[in-house]
């Protein structure tokens, strides 16, 4: 009689949390590291009350180069 196999998507898994988080781990740190905010030479943006600071942040564009 043959030994009937397995599918292979019904083999056991690890648990997926701890890989995902070493795969995922770098790249999630660079993304935040890349979003620190600069202390050194803040831009400081001020309107009106009820201006929808927000927004105008949003669609600002800086037309000067500082590099």
């Amino acid at each position: 009689m043959a030994r009937r196999r397995r599918p292979l998507l019904l083999l056991p898994l690890p648990p997926p949390v701890p890989g995902l988080l070493l795969a995922l781990g770098p790249v999630l740190l660079g993304a935040a590291a890349a979003f620190n905010l600069d202390r050194t030479f803040p831009v400081l943006k001020e309107g009106p009350a009820g201006a929808l600071f927000g927004f105008s942040v949003a669609l600002h564009r800086d037309t000067e180069r500082s590099l």
